[in-house]
């Protein structure tokens, strides 16, 4: 009873990071291997949930393992790859799920071969025993490996990104551990039938869903600094920053080999991929983000910047924000929150938001979203 309870409140309790992950909305490639990362979580605890509660067999709960427990470490060591730049390609991917993939096909003929009796239950007992060895070294290889690549790779990373692998990490780590310590006591000690030892690995794994949602709204409300670019500075600012716009450029790309046709591709290409994928709707997208989606260098697309739109980086992707925002507003049949319509359209802020709404169309979000629905 107590194996079921706690099986429902870890399923709810990652059902619901789901959910506000998908509200919040899935951005770029880390977030959508976390999402991933929680989808496996939930089907893994709900198939066990199912077997327990709903066929009430406690055999092929506790004696047949599934193969998820093989697919955690390696998704967390390629999304701590992709999140550091470094290139996998799909065949490696493929190599490091085989496993999971290769086991998972296991679990599921023995599950027939079992409600069957084709095989034996000192069989299935047997199979379990190795397989549980392979799953604690591919728990404590991955994290570990996963661990020392952030360590190798911490310099120009996002700090809870970073933070949030390495959580995760510590997490499978620690589960896996407490599952062995557990099991040790319970065969030389306890010597009790009664005690459900996968409780405690999947209590720990429970930390998966708080430590992503700590980490989605410490993104959600966190400050990033460049958006200070976004405020009207002061008329003795201004003055500075536009001599730096003026007479930097003429330096910089003095002896630059972007010549107008290629300029030219560019702007084309630039212009294509902000309409077709609408990156800027990503509210921590930066240049090197930018220039790494696109595979155009940063410094051409600063020069491009500069030189055909006559505009920064951030200025830049702040009007597609606007726009974007502008379109929704106008939609008379959507209920507009300006909260959740700042973060959906890429700020960070309610107030960056509303300056620079105010900036560009002169009127504020509220008075331009009443002055379309009385036209209309």
């Amino acid at each position: 009873m107590v194996s079921v309870i706690v099986l429902i409140c870890i399923i709810v309790q990652t059902a619901i990071s789901i959910y506000l992950l998908n509200v919040s909305g899935v951005k770029d490639d880390f977030d959508k291997n976390i999402y991933k990362l929680l989808f496996i979580l939930l089907c893994h605890l709900s198939i066990k949930f199912f077997i327990l509660a709903v066929l009430k067999n406690e055999f092929l709960y506790g004696k047949v393992a599934s193969g998820f427990g093989l697919c955690y470490g390696p998704l967390l060591y390629i999304t701590a790859l992709s999140f550091t730049g470094k290139k996998i390609s799909a065949r490696q991917s493929s190599l490091h799920f085989l496993p999971f993939l290769l086991f998972s096909i296991v679990y599921l003929s023995l599950l027939v071969a079992r409600s069957t009796k084709v095989v034996s239950p000192d069989f299935v007992i047997t199979y379990t025993t190795y397989y549980k060895w392979l799953v604690i070294a591919s728990l404590i290889s991955y994290p570990v490996a996963t661990i020392r690549h952030l360590k190798l790779h911490s310099a120009d990373l996002d700090v809870n990104k970073k933070s949030l692998l390495n959580n995760i990490a510590y997490i499978l780590v620690l589960g896996i551990l407490f599952g062995i310590t557990l099991i040790i006591v319970h065969t030389f000690e306890l010597q009790s039938t009664e005690f459900d030892i996968r409780i405690v690995p999947y209590l720990c794994f429970a930390l998966i869903p708080i430590a992503i949602l700590k980490y989605k709204l410490t993104q959600r409300f966190s400050v990033i600094v460049p958006v200070k670019e976004e405020v009207k500075p002061e008329p003795a600012e201004e003055v500075q920053q536009s001599e730096v716009v003026e007479k930097q450029p003429e330096k910089r790309y003095l002896k630059s080999a972007l010549d107008e046709k290629m300029m030219d591709e560019y702007e084309a290409k630039l212009t294509k991929y902000m309409l077709q994928s609408k990156v800027y709707l990503d509210t921590e997208l930066s240049l090197d983000d930018l220039a790494h989606k696109i595979k155009i260098p940063k410094h051409h697309i600063t020069q491009l910047l500069n030189d055909r739109v006559h505009k920064n980086f951030y200025s830049f992707i702040n009007e597609y924000r606007i726009e974007e925002a502008m379109k929704k507003l106008r939609d008379p049949d959507v209920d507009v929150n300006m909260l959740s319509l700042a973060f959906d359209c890429g700020f960070n802020s309610k107030s960056s938001f509303n300056s620079y709404f105010k900036k560009i169309t002169g009127v504020t979000p509220s008075a331009y979203r009443k002055s379309v629905l009385v036209c209309a």
